[in-house]
């Protein structure tokens, strides 16, 4: 996930097939693994990701 902020990737660009970005399929996994140990991971991609200026789709 660092990689794709330091090479200033494209973090809104909405997938053609799932229709979302990178946030709103991060959060999808959030939902999908409450409770485990995965979740805190999920979540601190999110986070960075949303620090870096990535968006929802509804935002866009």
């Amino acid at each position: 996930m660092q990689n794709a902020i330091k090479w200033k990737l494209d973090l809104n660009k909405i997938d053609q097939y799932d229709e979302m970005t990178l946030p709103d399929y991060i959060n999808l996994h959030i939902a999908r693994n409450k409770g485990p140990a995965i979740e805190a991971r999920y979540q601190n991609y999110h986070d960075m990701l949303r620090r870096a200026g990535a968006k929802y789709k509804r935002e866009l």
